[in-house]
């Protein structure tokens, strides 16, 4: 946030330079006046100049956006970050051109906060809640141990849970009332005005599980008809097509939902309270050297998706690690601290403690140890350690567990909120990891171009063939097309494939010089190829 309210601070001074006329400049003066290039300088670590070329660039920009930062660096002032890139989209007139702030959807009133969950776990504790339905959640697993989620749950009288699939949540409940996953099921969502989205499921039911909604409708009637004559007859989905009875429903299946206008933005102004959010550095519970920085998975998210296999031995795509955790550290701190890849570090906060493999890497700070959310499961196929007949057994660890369990300004979560001290245990684990280093060593595999020099290469040629007849020797414009065009022609391979037609098809035999690629496709083992290894 503060690094935000700099660089707003250097493009204000800018457009007052250049005579560009910024809305509500005075406010923003006001607002702005101890945000100095150089004090954020010192606070942010990065350079004066540079703060003042991000202002200038961006003023001047024809589509200036700023984006505020994801989950993994949300703080206690997550609120007032947000509201700090917002101000710095404001002051480079990027309200209304590239940002929009538009009406809430339907389903924006229907989200629980952090801090709402945490009064939920007092009135749990307090014996004040008979009956509990945990629908599409594992807060057993998802909680901070500090909440006491679990304790708490002991104390209500009655725990239901629609778990697709066992977890640490259903684990504990009275009974299990099995929900569709999100491909088997039927739905629909409004995420803001004008977009209403129609989901349909892309394959059967794996398991015996039923759709949620019609497990209350069943319930509703096996309670008695009065109860039953307050839900809807019939199944979920045709409740659901009955709710789409205004729109033509195949349409719509096929487009996915009904688009129609974006709601129109209205005017946008500085909030009175802005000046008295409080634009500071994030504070950290605990007192060691090392910052922990909780970094969401694309591919297990939250936790949910790690009794997948096919997610989970898929590489990491930063760091191409699979079924497992690890900690990153700088190079530099993986030296002072004596440790190499695999070794294992024991990272220590006021709220607990994990042990797990390091893995050095470049691009972080040495004062950061990050950790990637979504293992440490206990329980379930895949997500834990029991289909190695390890009952109990937990893959990885759970990084949420040794989060404080903090919130923001807003009641939302906060994860950027620990410091923790690392230091080596003295014990090395394997990791498996599908790619050790990120050099080609000039071997042109996975050549690229952006699509910026693409488009000015083919520009550039474009021109230079109109003006003269048609292309002949390259000129310097034409440089970065030529150099896409040939990083293309040596990174290309051209085999001489079978035809899948020329292919025999016959299941459960096994045909020499034939090797499978795919459900649908094989290949020779030995092909005529010119050019570049072909990678598979």
């Amino acid at each position: 946030g503060v690094l935000a309210l700099g660089i707003a601070r250097a493009a204000l001074d800018a457009a007052r330079e250049s005579g560009v006329d910024v809305p509500d400049a005075d406010r923003l003066r006001g607002i702005l006046s101890g945000f100095g290039a150089s004090s954020v300088s010192t606070i942010a670590e990065v350079p004066a100049a540079t703060i003042k070329k991000l202002g200038k660039a961006l003023l001047a920009a024809d589509q200036p956006v700023a984006l505020p930062p994801g989950v993994a660096l949300t703080s206690r002032h997550a609120t007032a970050t947000a509201s700090a890139v917002l101000i710095l989209n404001a002051v480079v007139g990027a309200i209304g051109k590239t940002v929009f702030v538009v009406p809430d959807g339907d389903a924006a009133d229907q989200v629980a906060s952090f801090r709402d969950m945490a009064q939920l776990v007092k009135r749990m504790k307090a014996g004040s809640i008979s009956l509990l339905l945990i629908h599409d959640s594992n807060p057993v697993y998802s909680m901070p141990a500090e909440s006491d989620f679990a304790t708490a749950l002991e104390k209500v009288g009655f725990v239901i849970s629609t778990a697709s699939g066992p977890d640490e949540t259903s684990e504990r409940a009275d009974l299990i009332l099995p929900d569709h996953t999100p491909m088997e099921s039927w739905g629909d969502h409004a995420p803001r005005p004008g977009v209403r989205s129609l989901i349909q499921p892309t394959i059967r039911p794996l398991y015996d599980t039923r759709a949620f909604g019609d497990t209350l409708i069943e319930s509703a009637k096996a309670m008695g008809e009065a109860t039953a004559a307050q839900l809807p007859s019939g199944s979920f989905r045709t409740v659901l097509e009955e709710a789409w009875s205004d729109t033509d429903f195949r349409a719509a299946l096929a487009a996915g939902g009904v688009y129609g206008e974006e709601a129109a933005a209205g005017a946008v102004t500085l909030a009175t309270t802005v000046s008295s959010l409080s634009f500071t550095e994030p504070r950290f519970e605990g007192d060691g050297s090392f910052v922990l920085l909780p970094v969401p998975s694309p591919l297990l998210a939250d936790g949910r998706s790690a009794n997948l296999p096919w997610l989970q031995e898929t590489p990491d795509p930063v760091m191409k690690v699979t079924w497992q955790s690890w900690a990153e550290i700088s190079h530099a701190s993986a030296e002072a601290l004596g440790v190499e890849y695999g070794d294992v570090l024991a990272v220590r906060t006021s709220a607990g403690v994990v042990e797990l493999p390091v893995v050095p890497r470049g691009g972080i700070r040495d004062d950061v140890v990050a950790i990637s959310i979504g293992q440490g499961h206990n329980v379930g196929f895949y997500a834990s350690r029991v289909e190695d007949g390890k009952a109990g057994g937990t893959r990885g660890v759970n990084v949420i567990s040794i989060l404080p369990a903090l919130t923001d300004e807003s009641g939302g979560r906060a994860w950027l909120v620990a410091r923790a001290a690392v230091r080596p245990t003295g014990a090395h684990r394997r990791i498996a990891k599908t790619q050790e280093f990120d050099n080609k060593r000039g071997r042109q595999l996975g050549e690229s171009v952006s699509l910026l020099a693409l488009a000015e290469g083919a520009k550039a040629a474009e021109s230079h063939g109109d003006s003269h007849g048609g292309a002949h020797a390259e000129s310097p414009a034409d440089a970065p097309l030529a150099d896409a065009m040939s990083a293309v022609r040596r990174s290309s391979v051209r085999a001489r494939l079978p035809r899948l037609r020329d292919l025999p098809q016959s299941r459960g035999i096994e045909w020499n010089g034939l090797q499978p690629l795919h459900r649908h496709a094989v290949l020779l083992e030995q092909l005529p190829l010119q050019g570049a290894p072909l990678q598979l």
